[in-house]
Parts: structure tokens; C-alpha cells; sequence
């Protein structure tokens, strides 16, 4: 069938049979609608301090920093040997990044603090120490800090060997502090 002839044939179909064959069309009722709507954003209003309960917990962002009772136990959270200077140690320290154990840290009872982390860089934990010398210390190279406190000048330094950076700050003076602690990590 040719195009000219299906026009022909549809322009003398009855409209009748095309309005009795046309689905009947719905009527709107708009206001309806926005009625339900708004009562059920009423109700999620209404019940909404209900499900929450009478005191919601605050939420907490746990410490990075995980605090242990010995050199042993801070070696089980991490897979490598800390050597630990001989004086009083006032805490052993792991610290936590992305969610697993990074770096040890043991505080000593005089203030003097040393660090070990796969790591390179500072990880003193000090920003805008002036670099006093660099020297070598069984065969390491030391980088020596001095940081100008409010409490007064603070000694710190820093290395890098065998995959690890280490920094050790100094209360006092103590020497032989960072040769004991290099030639400990070689044990």
C-alpha cells in the first residue's frame, strides 16, 4: 500500500470508532497530590526524633595513638626491634596511620623522646629546628636540630638506615645516647 492510499483510507475512516477506540484520559486533581505531599513530609517531622532515641551517642574518632605497658608488647603491634636506651621510660608508644601500627615511640622519664618508623623525612614530630651539623655515628648520617622553645633551646636529631627513620630528642645532655641507639639497630 502506498502512502497516497493509506491517507485516503484514514481520511474516511467514522471518528466515531477513533473517539470508542481513544483510552479515556484522566482528569487532574494537582491539589490532591501537594495535600498527600505535605502530610507526609508532616509525619517524617513528627517521627523523626522518635527513631533516633532520647540521647544519641556522640561519635568519636579514635586516638592514633595506642599506648603499651612494654618494649615487648609495642614490638607485637609492629614487625620490627626498637632499641631502648638504658634509663627510666615513662611510656611506650605505637602510633597508628591508616589504620595500622606505623611507628614506635618511647618516652623516657628526663623528657628525652625517640622515634622509629618506616618512614622517610622528619618524623620528630618538631617543625623549625635549625640544623646545628651533620655528622657520622657508627658509620650513619646524623643530622643534629636545635629548636628554640618558649622552655628554651631543644637538641634533636635525626637519621635514616636500613629502611627506617629515626629521630631522638634530648632533655639534657646525653652523650652516647644516639651511638647506644644506632648501634641497637643493628642487633
Amino acid at each position: 500500500m502506498k502512502s497516497e492510499e493509506l491517507f485516503e483510507v484514514l481520511g474516511n475512516m467514522n471518528e466515531a470508532y477513533v473517539k470508542e477506540a481513544a483510552p479515556a484520559r484522566r482528569t487532574r486533581r494537582p491539589m490532591l497530590g501537594l495535600a498527600g505531599l505535605a502530610a507526609a513530609c508532616l509525619c517524617l517531622v513528627l517521627l523523626l526524633p522518635w527513631t533516633q532515641g532520647p540521647n544519641p551517642a556522640p561519635v568519636q574518632v579514635p586516638s592514633p595513638i595506642l599506648e603499651v605497658e612494654s618494649r615487648e608488647q609495642m614490638e607485637a603491634y609492629l614487625d620490627f626491634q626498637v632499641p631502648v636506651l638504658d634509663k627510666e621510660v615513662a611510656a611506650y608508644q605505637v602510633y597508628i596511620t591508616d589504620g595500622y601500627p606505623r611507628m614506635a615511640c618511647v618516652e623516657y622519664g628526663d623528657g628525652s623522646q625517640f622515634r622509629m618508623a618506616y618512614d622517610t623525612g622528619d618524623i620528630s614530630g618538631i617543625y623549625g629546628g635549625r640544623l646545628v651539623k651533620e655528622e657520622r655515628v657508627s658509620g650513619v648520617m646524623v643530622s643534629s636540630y636545635v629548636y628554640d622553645s618558649e622552655s628554651g633551646p631543644r637538641d634533636y636529631a635525626l637519621w635514616e638506615t636500613g629502611g627506617f627513620t629515626c629521630s631522638y630528642l634530648s632533655a639534657s645532655e646525653d652523650p652516647g645516647a644516639l651511638q647506644t641507639l644506632i648501634d641497637g639497630m643493628s642487633r
